[in-house]
């Protein structure tokens, strides 16, 4: 009994030694790395390339336990005719002829100060080369960004500075890199829904503790936007939603969630998460503007409030204004107020080409309203006692802007014509624009009292507006 006790000790501490050993092996990511025409240019291309990957492994390898492998012969960079980061790294994703854990397009191609797109839990990354660098800062160069894999963020006097000239990761990038290292990136972000959902939150929450305010929300929105970048919105939902949960005053979080959401056409649940936005701060001028944007097709003047209230909060903001001409622009007897909101927008930034081009639309409806309610009066003149070329008049006096002129000639349509129930709807549309809301009820009453609906949205509006008083 002593000697199996004693096999069965020495079979524990055997399995043991093997889990430790195959904790600290190291992990090999293999490397499908294309190249563009122009780094074949280069003399001993090929051995630049696997100099490069061999020298990112050294420095990944002593630090985190991770290793680069380059496969032996590197596929040719696939024809394409894309031309930025991001499109590059999207059409790399569609590639199957080479099968390695990631797929890595080395670029000579110049964005701004961008020197890579790389998208964390990805099967794909493209990364700049510069060829006026030495080769030591392009390896430095790849080396940070292919930490970005695993979710790592810049930090200054380490490989994740902008421009590193260390070969150090910080401890707790190391240590991030060290627990996700075994992350199965030849799934790209399928991966994380394999049971790696929850480690990669852990990790990347305990990496940015001490870091920024609340870790565990900048986690969930890391994920949120890797999940996005490669066209899981629902999962960057999960995410955002998760976020927002731990800290309902996360603008950004709420924000992103809210553009996922309109991607799967979940309008309504965008407004709400809007509405909840502006429940926890009433102040948010973007929050304002951008419930007002989401309500244009369906209640456009809570838009119009909403819009407002964000120029209000922020009357620099060019935006707004040109957004609230274009949302003011089709509304009768708004003309004027869209031409002043577009005025505003190019005061504030006179290249600004929506503010632009609103105004010349608002300028070229003005010009239409006022030929046509020229005609429309001629023809009004001609026969005065005729209720329904007053009502005629009315309406274009509105369309024109020309409020009073309209009151007046709708409520002459009445007097010819008492039954003429789209007058007093008239009155109540050009009532509610002036602000005078009580008149817009009487006209609304009288108008149900002919047995004519009121525009539902319309009513609304007014309400919100104008409480009716209990009867």
């Amino acid at each position: 009994m002593r000697r199996k006790l004693v096999i069965g000790c020495a079979i524990v501490a055997v399995a043991a030694v093997g889990g430790w050993w195959l904790f600290l092996r190291p992990r090999v990511i293999t490397v499908c790395a294309y190249t563009d025409p122009l780094f074949q240019t280069r003399d001993h291309w090929k051995e630049t390339l696997e100099n490069r990957f061999r020298e990112v492994s050294r420095i990944y390898s002593r630090q985190t336990r991770v290793e680069w492998k380059v496969v032996e012969e590197p596929p040719k960079d696939p024809e394409r005719n894309v031309g930025g980061l991001d499109q590059r790294r999207r059409e790399l994703l569609l590639e199957t002829g080479c099968k390695a854990d990631v797929l890595v397009e080395i670029a000579t191609i110049y964005e701004g100060q961008r020197r890579g797109s790389v998208n964390a839990f990805s099967h794909s990354a493209v990364i700049t080369d510069r060829p006026a660098e030495t080769e030591q800062s392009n390896t430095l160069q790849l080396a940070h960004e292919l930490a970005h894999l695993f979710g790592a963020s810049d930090e200054a006097a380490t490989i994740m500075a902008a421009s590193p000239a260390s070969q150090k990761f910080s401890p707790r990038t190391a240590k991030l890199i060290r627990q996700l290292r075994s992350y199965p990136f030849a799934k790209g972000i399928a991966g994380l829904s394999a049971g790696w959902d929850a480690r990669a939150t852990d990790a990347l929450s305990e990496s940015m503790s001490g870091v920024v305010p609340k870790p565990a929300v900048q986690a969930h929105q890391t994920l949120a936007a890797a999940l996005s970048a490669d066209g899981d919105d629902d999962g960057a939902i999960r995410h955002l939603e998760a976020a927002l949960k731990i800290d309902p005053t996360a603008a950004g979080a709420r924000m992103v969630l809210i553009a996922a959401l309109e991607r799967r056409s979940r309008l309504d649940d965008a407004v709400a998460v809007m509405r909840e936005g502006l429940r926890v701060d009433p102040k948010n001028a973007a929050f304002h503007g951008g419930l007002g944007v989401l309500l244009a097709p369906r209640n456009r003047e809570e838009a119009i409030d909403e819009l407002t209230a964000a120029v209000h909060l922020q009357p620099r903001n060019p935006v707004y204004y040109s957004t609230l001409g274009m949302i003011l622009l089709p509304g009768t007897g708004q003309i004027d107020a869209a031409i002043m909101a577009f005025q505003d927008a190019l005061r504030l930034s006179p290249g600004m080409v929506q503010a632009q081009q609103g105004l010349a639309a608002a300028e070229a409806s003005k010009k239409r309203a006022q030929d046509n309610v020229a005609q429309v009066r001629a023809h009004a003149a001609r026969d005065p006692g005729n209720g329904a070329l007053q009502y005629d008049l009315g309406v274009a006096e509105a369309r024109a802007g020309n409020s009073e002129a309209a009151i007046k000639a709708l409520e002459r349509s009445l007097q010819l014509n008492p039954g003429l129930g789209q007058a007093h709807a008239g009155l109540a549309l050009v009532r509610y624009s002036r602000g005078d809301f009580a008149g817009a009820w009487r006209e609304v009453n009288a108008q149900q009292a002919q047995g004519i609906a009121v525009d539902e949205r319309f009513l609304a509006a007014l309400t919100r507006k104008m409480p009716p008083r209990p009867k």
